[in-house]
C-alpha cells in the first residue's frame, strides 16, 4: 500500500498489509500474482520505485493506475525472488540494528552535554571542592569556595526595544521556532513579512541573548552575532561585566535552570516565564577568573560532543544510501547468485497465461432491487 495523491506521493512510503484491510481513496494497494512468490518481494520492489514523476499536475497531484500499472520490473524465478527477500531481510536486520545504535548515540550525546553543564555550575569541572551547601529554591547545591547565588536581574538585563513599522521590513527576524531546543544553536531564520509588521516585535543587537520566555523546559536560548527583531515572545538579554554572556548563555540551556524556571512560569494558553519571575531566577556566579577556564572547557567538551554526533548522523546517513545499494543490487541480479536449476520467469509467466486463458470469465451479478428499493 502507499500514497497515490497530494505531497505524500513525494514520500515514496510503502506499507507491507498483514491483515484484511480497508483504504481511502489517497491511497492504492498491489495485489501480487502467482509469478510472485512473497508478498516481500514485491514491497522490495517497490521501494525502489520513484513514484512522485507520475504524480499528474492537476489541483492535487495524484499517481494513476495506469502509470503504476506500466512499471516494468525484471522478474527472477521464483526461488530467487525467495532467496532475494531472505538476503535483504537479513542485511536490513543488521542496518537497523546498527542504526539503531546511532540513534542513542545522539541520545547520549545530548545527556553528556547536560551532564557537563550540570558538572560545570557545581565546580566539578574545575575538581573544586565544596566550601558550603546552599539550599536555593528547595533545592539543595553545593557551592565551592567563592563562588556566590545572584539574581537573575543582579548580573543582567532584559532589553525591551520597541522595533519601529518602518524598520521592520528590513532587519532579519528570529522567533522562538529558530532556536534548537537545549543546544543554544540557531537555526534558520526568515525576514518579516508584511503580516510580521502589524505585531509587537523588539530590536536585538549582536552580541547580546535571545531567550524564548515560552515553553521555557524547552531551553531555548542563543548569542546573536548580527542585529535584528525577534518577536515578543523573546527576551533580548545583555550581561554585566560581573558574569561571562557565554557562561550565562549556557546556564539558560541548562537543564538545572529549566529547574528552576518551572517553579515560577505562568500557566496561560502556553507555559511562560514573566520579566519578574525571570529577574528573581538564580544564576551561580564563579569567580570571573573561573568563568573564562569553566567556559573554556565547556566549549572543548561540547565540540568533542558534536564531533561525534556529526559522525553518527553521516553514518545513519550512509546506512540509507546503503540500504538503496542493496535494493539496487538485489533487482539488478548482483545480491544473490542464479541457480541454473531454478524454473525460469519466461516459464512461470507462461504457465500462468495458459491458466488465464482456459479459466471461465467470472459473471458479474448484479445485486437484486429490494422492495424498498
Amino acid at each position: 500500500m502507499f500514497a497515490k495523491i497530494g505531497e505524500a506521493v513525494r514520500l515514496n512510503r510503502r506499507a507491507l498489509l498483514k491483515q484484511d484491510t480497508v483504504i481511502d481513496n489517497n491511497c492504492m494497494a498491489l495485489t501480487p500474482t502467482p509469478a510472485i512468490g512473497d508478498p516481500r518481494f514485491l514491497l522490495k520492489f517497490m521501494q525502489t520505485v520513484d513514484l512522485s514523476p507520475f504524480a499528474v499536475a492537476t489541483t492535487v497531484p495524484s499517481v494513476r493506475r495506469g502509470d503504476v500499472e506500466g512499471i516494468t520490473m525484471a522478474l527472477p524465478p521464483l526461488p530467487e525472488q525467495r532467496r532475494i527477500v531472505a538476503k535483504l531481510d537479513q542485511l536490513s536486520a543488521r542496518s537497523a540494528a546498527a542504526r539503531d545504535h546511532l540513534a542513542r548515540t545522539i541520545k547520549l550525546a545530548t545527556r553528556a552535554k547536560q551532564a557537563i553543564l550540570a558538572a560545570a555550575f557545581r565546580g566539578d569541572l574545575l575538581g573544586l571542592g565544596t566550601a558550603e551547601t546552599v539550599k536555593i529554591n528547595a533545592r539543595c547545591w553545593d557551592l565551592p569556595e567563592g563562588w556566590r547565588w545572584r539574581h537573575f536581574e543582579e548580573v543582567a538585563t532584559i532589553r525591551s526595544n520597541l522595533c519601529q513599522p518602518s524598520e521592520m521590513p528590513d532587519l532579519p527576524h528570529v522567533a522562538p521556532d529558530n532556536i534548537e531546543a537545549g543546544t543554544g544553536r540557531l537555526l534558520p531564520y526568515n525576514t518579516i513579512s508584511e503580516d510580521g509588521v502589524k505585531s509587537g516585535k523588539h530590536k536585538f543587537f549582536a552580541g547580546q541573548i535571545l531567550y524564548s520566555k515560552i515553553r521555557p523546559y524547552l531551553r531555548k536560548a542563543v548569542i546573536v552575532d548580527f542585529d535584528g527583531a525577534c518577536s515578543a515572545d523573546m527576551y533580548p538579554i545583555d550581561c554585566s561585566p560581573e558574569i561571562d554572556i557565554r557562561l550565562l548563555h549556557r546556564w539558560l540551556i541548562s537543564e538545572d535552570f529549566a529547574w528552576f524556571t518551572a517553579e515560577h512560569e505562568g500557566r496561560t494558553v502556553l507555559p511562560k516565564i514573566n520579566q519578574r519571575s525571570l529577574n528573581g531566577a538564580p544564576i551561580p556566579v564563579p569567580p570571573s577568573e573561573q568563568q573564562v577556564e569553566i567556559v573554556r572547557r565547556i566549549e572543548a567538551a561540547f565540540a568533542r560532543i558534536e564531533l561525534l554526533t556529526e559522525e553518527a548522523t553521516r553514518a545513519a546517513h550512509l546506512l540509507n544510501r546503503l540500504d538503496e545499494r542493496l535494493l539496487a543490487k538485489a533487482f539488478g541480479g548482483e545480491l544473490v547468485p542464479q541457480d541454473p536449476n531454478d524454473e525460469p520467469a519466461e516459464a512461470l509467466l507462461a504457465r500462468i497465461r495458459q491458466t488465464r486463458t482456459t479459466a471461465p470469465n467470472p459473471k458479474r451479478r448484479r445485486p437484486k432491487k429490494t422492495a424498498a428499493g
